[in-house]
């Protein structure tokens, strides 16, 4: 049962970590001025 557990906390960790990369590049591109200037 442990062992299930900590999977399910690893898997939405990965996830979380993958929302949160996904919105960033997603900002970037929607919102340029909102970044660094090129």
């Amino acid at each position: 049962m442990t062992d299930v557990v900590v999977l399910g906390i690893l898997v939405i960790a990965i996830i979380a970590f993958a929302m949160e990369l996904g919105l960033r590049a997603l900002q970037r591109k929607l919102v340029p001025w909102h970044g660094q200037h090129h």
